[in-house]
């Protein structure tokens, strides 16, 4: 079974004026929201036992639009969501997740093909996997680099073309144990660093240190944005037109 975690919380200020008054991921894409288009679509496979879905920036909107979908989907609020980052409301998921179940870990703000859903909860890899683009590379997102094994052994935006494997979708597939590991590693970034922190700053250090093992998943072909800002907005309105 496979829970899923939706990282919503943050103000989206790049995607100002629209964010001002709603929540990033009910932005619209093409007459649905992002994040209704992302929880129906997990909804769709019985294998996800449940959806959890991290709040903060007017989150009583997120609530009110989640509402109606039963006990599969529920809502946890991030009240420091102006100090934090998205590694501290993954942590505030962590009394929902079921520990021999896959976490699959997602943020608000990207739209999907339901092809690549699909085969993040169709995968049956014994391992974690980062979902990834072999095809692209793109600047302002987050690139993997793999080493000679196979494994992914580096994960960030700084990661050059020359170096970068893949560009990494923001859509992460954890095997029980795994989810522990990143847990635990938040915690040891948040004794030593603050809350103020990238979850793929965490990840890149367990995939460093050995904690987390990982392959790249690869949807290449497929259809994803990743929406911060208006021009990304008018980007993925055309791209899933």
């Amino acid at each position: 079974m496979i829970d899923v975690v939706i990282l919503a919380a943050g103000i989206g200020s790049r995607l100002a004026p629209l964010t001002h008054d709603q929540p990033k991921c009910l932005t619209d894409l093409n007459g649905q929201s992002l994040i209704i288009r992302v929880v129906e679509q997990f909804l769709r496979h019985s294998d996800v036992s449940q959806i959890t879905v991290i709040e903060g920036h007017l989150g009583d909107q997120i609530v009110d639009a989640l509402s109606g979908y039963g006990d599969r989907v529920n809502t946890v609020h991030n009240d420091i969501y102006l100090t934090s980052n998205n590694l501290y409301s993954f942590t505030l998921a962590q009394n929902r997740l079921v520990v021999d179940h896959v976490l699959v870990l997602l943020n608000g703000d990207c739209a999907y093909d339901d092809d690549v859903i699909d085969a993040v909860v169709a995968s049956s890899a014994p391992t974690s996997e980062v979902v990834a683009d072999c095809g692209t590379y793109m600047e302002e997102s987050m690139k993997v680099t793999v080493g000679g094994n196979g494994f992914i052994d580096g994960i960030a935006k700084t990661i050059t073309e020359a170096d970068s494997y893949a560009t990494s979708v923001d859509l992460y597939r954890l095997v029980p144990g795994d989810k522990e590991a990143l847990l635990r590693k938040a915690q040891s970034i948040f004794d030593n660093a603050g809350l103020n922190t990238w979850t793929e700053v965490a990840l890149a250090e367990c995939f460093a240190d050995g904690s987390i093992t990982a392959i790249p998943l690869d949807i290449s072909g497929k259809r994803w944005y990743e929406i911060d800002t208006l021009d990304d907005l008018s980007a993925a309105q055309q791209l899933f037109a």
